[in-house]
Order: C-alpha cells, then structure tokens, then sequence
C-alpha cells in the first residue's frame, strides 16, 4: 500500500485505483487493512475539507466496485466484505454516520474503529 497524501480528486481516482483492488485487498493482513482504511478515509477528509463531494467519486466508485467484482475470487469472501465496506461507505450505502454527511470526522472513525472490534474484517 502505498503511503502519500492526495492532493487532488484525480489522485484519488489513481490511488484507489491502485490500491482498492483485489490484487491488494486479498493479501493484507488485518492490521494492514485497518491502516489502510483509516489512511485513506483520514485523506479524504482533508480533501472533502476541500471541497471534494460525494458526487464528485460516486460514478468512479461505482465503475470501480463492478470492475473489481467482476474479476474477484467468488470464495473470497473476505475480500468482498472488506471491498464493500469501504466502497459502501463511498457512495453511501451504509449506516450513520455517514462520511459524506459528518461534521465532526473524529465520531465517524469511531463507527470503523468499533466495527475493527469485531471478526466481520478478520474472520469469515
């Protein structure tokens, strides 16, 4: 996984490109998934502050998510939870709070620190 800041949203497209895919996702550990999800929704933030929105990524998630699962291990079904949890989270199909929408990001990281308490991103 790469580890830089993202200045802009075409780095972004870049980044996820190259690191939200199965080719990466699959063979991280949990720690390292967990690192690498708190990196990128941490960057995000600073580029959401920045006026980045969720429409500005919603079409490229989307294109991203079919483009993955296309290609995916079907048994892999730790992948596609740790993939759709984050991509989920992106284009706003998941529970409050929701990034788009929270004010204050610290309580949004707790909502993934509490859901890194559980098996459902270890374990199948």
């Amino acid at each position: 996984m790469e580890n830089r800041t993202i200045k802009s949203k075409l780095e972004l497209e870049v980044y996820l490109t190259n690191n939200l895919n199965y080719s990466i996702i699959s063979k991280m550990d949990f720690n390292e998934f967990k690192e690498f999800v708190l990196l990128l929704f941490r960057e995000m933030n600073k580029l959401k502050k920045d006026g980045l929105e969720r429409e500005d990524v919603f079409d490229f998630i989307q294109n991203l998510y079919n483009n993955q699962m296309s290609i995916v291990d079907e048994t892999d079904i730790l992948f596609e939870r740790r993939f759709s949890g984050i991509t989920e989270e992106l284009i706003s199909f998941c529970a409050d709070p929701i990034f788009w929408y929270t004010d204050d990001f610290e309580i949004y990281i707790k909502k993934w620190e509490g859901a890194f308490e559980g098996d459902w991103y270890k374990v199948i």
